[in-house]
């Protein structure tokens, strides 16, 4: 498999309950998606690729992607919001939880061991819309697959 198997199932999960009584927008970023330049509906999510740690050997071949989901709930930072903010986290976790093998594609979906927490309440800062500061949420993921079908390690 690789990250363009998988990524709609991530993000798929990360369309959770919002306050207003729909869904969250979310949105991937991978392999030359444009990221906008501002945030035009809020509650909404962007799920980013960071990096890649692959593993090989003889025998196991293991990609391990880590990246993060920045959530936007509101468009400033009202502390009347703070409430609906913190419903939030449950939410996130259950979605996290709710298939940690995204539909089999992928050997698991966890929290970065250096960053396990779901950051929430954050301030966040979308830095070129201009919009100011807002609400919103952060989780840090890796997902591992295996590879060793994908291509050969030499001697």
């Amino acid at each position: 498999m690789a990250i363009q198997d998988w990524l709609d199932d991530l993000v798929a999960i990360f369309a959770i309950a919002s306050h207003d009584g729909g869904t969250i927008a979310t949105y991937p970023y991978y392999a030359g998606t444009p990221i906008p330049s501002a945030i035009n509906e809020y509650p909404c999510s962007f799920v980013f690729p960071e990096n890649l740690k692959p593993t090989m050997s003889a025998g196991l071949k293991q990609d391990i992607w880590v990246g993060r989901v920045e959530f936007h709930f509101f468009p400033d930072i009202g502390y009347d919001k703070l409430p609906e903010v913190m419903k939030y986290a449950a939410r996130i976790r259950d979605a996290i939880g709710s298939t940690v093998t995204l539909n089999s594609k992928v050997l698991h979906i966890s929290a970065d061991e250096d960053r396990a927490e779901i950051e929430i309440p954050l301030k966040l800062r979308w830095d070129s819309d201009g919009a100011g500061w807002h609400w919103g949420a952060m989780w840090h993921w890796h997902v591992k697959e295996d590879v060793s079908n994908d291509y050969t390690v030499a001697a």
